[in-house]
């Protein structure tokens, strides 16, 4: 029997934050994975929250990109909020899709592991469902610092070369991150 856990539910006080992995190449660590996002969770005072993860391959987020956004091409991670901003709930809900595929190629432009992009792509997709944005430069300079100081608390540091990246160009960002509306994580590789 394999240690390796495909999918795992962790609830930490009232934090219920669950992880797909629906890519079989990805071997990850998913308790690292929720830290993250429920550090991002805590230092943005959300009270309560269920945060859906799937970490997926590039043809899958693919396709949700081309779906939910009309951009054809693969990204690094796509945030789904589900909470009813107009009807204010108690619960911040969401999902997040992560791609493995795009991890593995990325972090060697950026000179650290696979696991941390993997964890950063967790971080920024958390960051969007607290309310985060990146489509201006000045916001992208406030989420760079946001990530950075959640993986700091991870004993993280990220490398310059990436910190310096600006989103100018969507095929060489650091983050590709884009809100699109709900999509069902078990649904993924469906579609």
């Amino acid at each position: 029997m394999s240690t390796f856990i495909k999918e795992d539910v962790l609830e930490i006080g009232s934090y219920k934050v669950n992880v797909s992995n629906q890519n079989p190449r990805a071997k990850v660590d998913q308790e690292r994975l929720k830290q993250g996002i429920q550090l991002v969770l805590r230092d943005y005072e959300v009270k309560r929250a269920v945060i859906g993860l799937a970490i997926v391959t590039d043809d899958t987020i693919q396709k949700m990109n081309k779906r939910f956004l009309d951009h054809d091409y693969a990204t690094d991670v796509l945030s789904f909020p589900l909470s009813d901003s107009e009807h204010e709930t108690d619960v911040l809900e969401g999902e997040i899709a992560i791609s493995f595929d795009t991890a593995q190629k990325r972090s060697g432009e950026f000179g650290w592991g696979t696991e941390n992009e993997l964890l950063l792509y967790a971080v920024h997709g958390a960051l969007h469902l607290v309310g985060l944005s990146d489509q201006t430069r000045e916001e992208r300079t406030l989420m760079r610092r946001a990530e950075q100081k959640i993986l700091s608390q991870m004993n993280i540091t990220v490398p310059q070369t990436l910190s310096d990246v600006t989103d100018e160009n969507s095929n060489t960002t650091a983050s590709n991150i884009d809100n699109a509306p709900h999509c069902p994580a078990d649904t993924l590789d469906q579609q």
